[in-house]
């Protein structure tokens, strides 16, 4: 039997393919290796464990395109010099920020070579191309801060890749002023994984079209916000970002996620509940069925989080958000510098001890702002938002409109 060159090539790329465990090839005969030889040492600026795509926590290094300065590299497996000719992919396990958004771009590099450039996308399969060749990422799992883990599989042009020795890569976030990272995860390896299967039991589907439609309708919520001049009532008081309470297991708690004081590594558990309350602005009741050891030092590390955490009883918050749902802040322009801001939506003679805060617009320019209702100051605090001017104040519903003084 007479054997061709090619032929002779494929059945070496077999033989290579039985002898080590970093090299697959797939139906299509395209041959897979090891993105990430675990044995070599990694450069980068942050390195620590995180949890991965197998949902255990694992070395893993990660870099930010935030001043185009974070970077990681690491070593991929030797590519076998016999496979030259053939469709060469690497693959990787790695995560994506992706509930960071997608404005951050991370670049890829081969052997100093750019390869192409890819973003935090939230979808279940993602692809990329550039001049260097092209990258894909298929998503395997998806953790609570909705954040990405999985494969990626990066295939560079033939005239990239140093045949017969390992391939160095190097990840580079852009300066895009962004916090969605990129994070290589340390695996034995990154090539038995059913893909499929994996997405399909991990309900990676579902739980995307859920995260788009959720950024869908707050994309439309925030265009409402806009056309109403941008004046709000803030989700929580003083513009806190979130909300945390404590009560009993009998107390009935609406639109609050729950959290029970129990199991040996409570604190560090109930922290890091407050942390995920923290990142989805969300009210968190916490029910402590008795005064644990660990209750004092999380009290501590709630004072801690002052500046972004509304720590109040059930009752004010659940007044809070249910006025907040009635109430509409009015601004009226009363002159070139001046305004009269109120609360509408709630019946005639209502009233209420529960102070909302609000959020209003300034003009362009200006540069200080006063406030006053029947005559008294009321105490300001300053916000900028997308390149936009703000105060804050609080306001009772029911109570008399607050003069608002501009200078320019």
């Amino acid at each position: 039997m007479i054997y061709t060159s090619r032929t002779i090539k494929i059945m070496l790329c077999l033989a290579f393919a039985l002898l080590l465990p970093n090299f697959k090839m797939t139906a299509d005969n395209t041959t897979l290796l090891e993105g990430f030889d675990v044995n070599k040492k990694v450069k980068a600026v942050y390195s620590d464990k995180y949890i991965c795509l197998t949902q255990k926590i694992v070395p893993s290094s990660w870099e930010y395109p935030l001043s185009g300065q974070d970077s990681v590299s690491w070593e991929s497996s030797n590519t076998p010099a016999n496979c030259k000719g053939r469709k060469v992919v690497f693959s990787i396990a790695c995560g994506l920020g992706a509930s960071k958004g997608e404005n951050g771009w991370h670049e890829i590099y081969i052997n100093g070579k750019k390869l192409a450039e890819f973003n935090t996308q939230s979808k279940e399969n993602m692809h990329w191309k550039g001049k260097g060749g092209s990258i894909d990422f298929h998503t395997l799992y998806i953790d609570g801060n909705n954040d990405f883990f999985g494969i990626m599989r990066i295939t560079p042009n033939e005239n990239l890749i140093n045949y017969g020795q390992p391939q160095i890569f190097k990840a580079i976030g852009k300066n895009n002023k962004s916090n969605s990272w990129f994070m290589l995860s340390k695996l034995p390896s990154s090539l038995g994984f059913d893909i499929k299967k994996l997405q399909l039991q991990n309900n990676v589907k579902k739980r995307t079209l859920s995260i788009l439609k959720a950024a869908k309708e707050q994309t439309k919520k925030d265009a409402s916000v806009e056309k109403r001049g941008v004046q709000r009532i803030c989700r929580w008081q003083r513009g806190k970002k979130a909300a945390v309470s404590f009560s009993s297991s009998t107390v009935k708690m609406e639109n609050a996620t729950k959290f029970h004081a129990k199991g040996r590594k409570l604190l560090d558990t109930a922290n890091s509940a407050v942390d995920k309350a923290v990142a989805n602005g969300v009210w968190l009741n916490e029910i402590w069925p008795e005064k644990l050891k660990a209750y004092n030092d999380h009290i501590a590390y709630l004072e801690k989080l002052d500046c972004v955490l509304w720590l109040s009883s059930p009752e004010t918050i659940k007044q809070y958000t249910e006025l907040r749902k009635q109430g509409e802040v009015n601004v009226e322009k009363t002159g070139d510098n001046s305004m009269r801001v109120s609360l509408k939506g709630y019946p005639e003679k209502f009233s209420s001890d529960i102070k909302l805060t609000l959020q209003v617009l300034l003009p362009d320019e200006t540069w200080e702002a006063k406030a006053f209702r029947n005559k008294i100051k009321m105490p300001l605090q300053y916000v900028v938002e997308e390149n936009k001017k703000f105060i804050r104040f609080d306001l009772t519903p029911g109570s008399e409109p607050v003069a608002v003084y501009i200078k320019k």
